[in-house]
This record gives C-alpha cells, structure tokens and sequence, in this order.
C-alpha cells in the first residue's frame, strides 16, 4: 500500500510539474507553432484592452520565476493535505497515526496561508514595480 501511494503521489507531482511548464510553453507565440491561431489569440487581446507588447524586461522575468515556485508549493501542499487524508482514513483507529495525520493536515494549512500571503504580495509589489508610477500618484 505505501508503494502504491508514493508512486501515485510520484506521479501526480511529476504530471503537476509538466503542466505547469508545458502551460507557459504553449502560451508562446512562436514561429511554426500555430502562428495564425497565435495572431487571432494577440489581435483578439489587442481588441479586449490588453497590452500585447512582449516584456522581456527583468522585472517580468523574476515575476515568472516567482510564480512558478509558488505555484509548485502549492501543488506540494494540496499533495501532503491529500497524504495527511488518506493516512487518517487508512488509520484503523490507531490514535498515533491519526495524531501525525492531524498534525500534518495542520502543517500544510499553515504553510498554504503563507503560500497564498507571498503570492499576494509578490502580485501587488510585481504590479507596482510594472505599472506607471502616474497611476498609483
């Protein structure tokens, strides 16, 4: 059973990962890859109000980095909060083993309140820092 549950969280955390970077790939707009389905995807943002000038300015690309680590952590917490419950079901009364489910459960509440607090604050600092200094004056 501890086999199967850590190649199934294994599993999950490696499926996690490739779509997340496999997400930001295909949102590229680059040459070969679908180039008119990228025009009508640009032309309609342009249309919509939304600046589609590519950053390719540090402040943007340290956003990214940001995001992606926070992103995986949460993947990794919503993980152990899924360990923490299946340890308790398969528990079978066993006061300890519910105890480390609990405290674990816990844990992984904690750490995903901070988690979601530094995105929060990577967001409104990164759209400080890109914006113009007039709209926030």
């Amino acid at each position: 059973m501890k086999k199967l549950l850590k190649r199934l969280t294994a599993a999950f955390f490696i499926l996690s990962i490739t779509a997340a970077l496999s997400a930001s790939a295909l949102a590229q707009d680059k040459p070969g890859l679908g180039d008119a389905f990228g025009k009508v995807l640009t032309d309609t943002a342009g249309e919509a109000g939304y600046d589609t000038t590519p950053k390719n300015d540090l402040v943007s690309a340290a956003s990214d980095v940001i995001y992606i680590i926070l992103y995986l952590l949460g993947i990794i917490f919503l993980a152990m909060i899924l360990y923490s419950g299946i340890r308790w079901m398969t528990a079978g009364g066993n006061e300890q083993s519910i105890d480390r489910a609990k405290g674990t459960i816990k844990q992984a509440i904690i750490g995903l309140i901070i988690v979601v607090g530094a995105y929060a604050l990577s967001y409104f600092f990164i759209e400080i820092s890109t914006a113009s200094s007039s709209k926030y004056l």
